[in-house]
């Protein structure tokens, strides 16, 4: 087959430091059989629109949600004679819009399967309760047409430049959900790969003029993997490596600086800085940045009061070293998760810290010539008046001097290695 066509096995190498044994050192993996998963079809050929309806399905033009890399509208399940009419929606993916031939490639020969695999209305017995519920995928020219449930609710990055109000302890039920959802995925030899704040859904209700939460739908398998071989469960399928770029804020050290890289320990990262974002409600990496990730987490980590408990699985998070990252076992067995809500543990924030994500343009250029990163638009700045502010070209180049001037970091309750 070609790599468009089925084929499970993205292009990627297997020789770095990080290879373990799945059932052992680091995921504490079941075992694992990918032949259901492989099994699972790819999207269905439809001539056009119109025929949608002739397999079971319709939608309008009337945008319910934009997002990348499509749009979503509302839609519906035809009656029949065994089900009622069913109000859905349906997202059309233009496969054009896929910023990488790789990225496409993959969606079209893996992630569909596995957006099957996890989400299929037909499997319950096997479907997650954090994933958003699949009915059918059509592929009609060079779009995709996946229709599935409506996720109401803001996403966590919306919900905090809206200054939507959620506690803490709701922030930590949301993260152990979720560590159990990735705990689902890679348990099966899936990586998400994409576990930011703008693919987690929450749902909101109003109760007695006091905001009321459902746990949270992760979202965004488009650029989900397989990185088990098949052949061989102890072989980890790596993902090339990513360019600096905004839009991967989520992604860890490894995945910038080395040829290839563990889809799945990268994902834990990920889940790391959605803990911090919920908590501080700040992002802490710049990854365009000239300063190491190490540097940058210990710099934000010193300009805040963090409580010792979020501080210590933290620091075992963000490891730069892969190999020495907490394994999800270990982050769902912390001590994090067993505080009595009463016992809060917000972490404060001083007034002068500045966002680590965004750079200010000038700041940005000169990193970009020194240090030859790609030069991307970032994402729509948060305005200043939010709690997630614009990092200064000062902060930066301040740090910059200081670190020129003292060899000696800012301490943390660890220290980290790259």
């Amino acid at each position: 087959m070609s790599s468009t066509e089925g084929t499970l096995t993205p292009t990627a190498a297997n020789n770095d430091d990080d290879d373990r044994s799945l059932s052992s050192k680091h995921l504490d993996i079941i075992a694992i059989d990918l032949s259901e998963l492989e099994s699972q079809s790819m999207a269905k050929i439809c001539p056009d629109e119109t025929n949608l309806e002739q397999n079971g399905y319709r939608f309008n033009r009337q945008t319910a949600i934009l997002s990348k890399p499509g749009c979503m509208y509302y839609a519906e399940k035809v009656p029949t004679k065994q089900s009622d009419q069913q109000q859905i929606v349906c997202k059309i993916i233009p496969l054009d819009n896929f910023p990488r031939t790789r990225d496409k490639e993959n969606f079209l020969a893996n992630s569909i399967r596995i957006i099957r695999f996890v989400c299929g209305y037909n499997r319950p017995e096997s479907r997650h309760k954090t994933f958003v519920r699949v009915y059918e995928i059509f592929k009609i020219e060079s779009k995709i047409y996946i229709f599935m449930d409506e996720c109401k609710g803001n996403n966590i990055l919306q919900m905090i430049k809206h200054h939507e109000k959620f506690t803490q302890n709701e922030g930590r039920k949301w993260i152990e959900s979720l560590c159990d959802a990735i705990l689902f995925l890679h348990s099966r030899g899936v990586a998400h790969r994409s576990i930011k704040m703008e693919n987690i859904i929450i749902h909101t209700n109003s109760k007695n003029n006091e905001p009321q939460h459902s746990q949270p739908k992760l979202c965004g398998l488009n650029r989900s993997v397989i990185y088990v071989d098949r052949m061989n469960s102890n072989k980890i399928l790596k993902q090339k490596r990513e360019t600096r770029s905004f839009d991967y804020y989520h992604l860890p050290p490894e995945s910038f600086h080395r040829s290839n890289y563990n889809p799945a320990i990268a994902d834990i990262w990920s889940l790391g800085v959605i803990l911090i974002a919920i908590h501080t409600k700040r992002y802490v990496f710049n990854v365009k940045s000239k300063i190491d990730f190490n540097q940058q987490w210990k710099i934000f980590a010193k300009k805040h009061e963090i409580n010792p408990i979020v501080a210590n699985l933290l620091d075992g998070i963000f490891q730069n070293n892969p190999s020495k990252r907490l394994t999800l076992k270990s982050i769902m067995d912390h001590e994090y998760f067993r505080v009595a809500e009463e016992q809060q543990i917000e972490i404060k924030e001083q007034t002068e810290t500045r966002m680590m994500m965004m750079m200010d343009k000038n700041n940005e250029n000169e990193n970009n010539k020194s240090n030859n990163v790609e030069t991307t638009t970032p994402p729509p700045p948060i305005q200043p008046n939010d709690e997630i502010v614009k990092q200064s070209a000062d902060d930066e180049s301040n740090t910059d001097k200081n670190n020129n001037n003292n060899n000696e970091s800012p301490k943390t309750s660890n220290d980290h290695h790259q």
